[in-house]
């Protein structure tokens, strides 16, 4: 049976969001199946399917459409969430800055999303350095990785770590399961 994971990707306006969503989308894996790009009374979201230790994942990858711009993100986005990516910019010292207001808008509508926050556009000049992400993850209880949605650089190592997060969790609870 399939594994579906609604992830929103969160943060500021001009972060890559939409770049990394469709990077990932779009760019063929190792692991990939079928990709598809849906709309919902929710928002817009990309489907992609893996297959990781023969067990299909179903990412849907859930756009913001620019709501940050406007200063508001549903709380929807965040709902029955299991993991959460947030995008800051690297070359965007105020995109980083802002990352502790994002985790506290996720934190307060979905305590128990594992949020992956995500270092983007590292192909360009740096104004935040990997370790000043790697401590402020650290910090906030998040797990930390960096990429660039332009060239796919460190991309697919983000979701195939989601994948085999969500497959370990899902074989736990069948242990935990046989064992009641």
């Amino acid at each position: 049976m399939p594994i579906t994971l609604k992830i929103p990707f969160i943060g500021d306006f001009g972060s890559g969001k939409t770049t990394l969503a469709f990077k990932f989308a779009s760019t063929p894996s190792r692991f990939s199946t079928q990709i598809t790009a849906l709309n919902s009374t929710s928002g817009r979201y990309l489907v992609k399917h893996l297959k990781i230790n023969d067990t299909e994942i179903i990412f849907q990858l859930w756009d913001t459409e620019s709501q940050e711009r406007f200063g508001t993100v549903s709380n929807d986005y965040f709902q029955n969430a299991s993991f959460i990516v947030l995008v800051f910019d690297v070359t965007k010292r105020q995109s980083f800055e802002n990352v502790r207001e994002w985790a506290h808008q996720i934190k307060q509508t979905n305590p128990h999303a594992q949020i992956h926050l995500i270092g983007n556009k590292i192909d360009s000049e740096r104004d935040v350095l990997i370790q000043n992400g790697q401590e402020l993850a650290r910090e906030l209880n998040m797990v930390y990785h960096e990429c660039s949605a332009i060239t796919g650089e460190g991309v697919e190592d983000i979701f195939e770590g989601i994948g085999m997060t969500a497959v370990q969790r899902e074989e736990e609870n069948k242990k935990k399961k046989s064992c009641l």
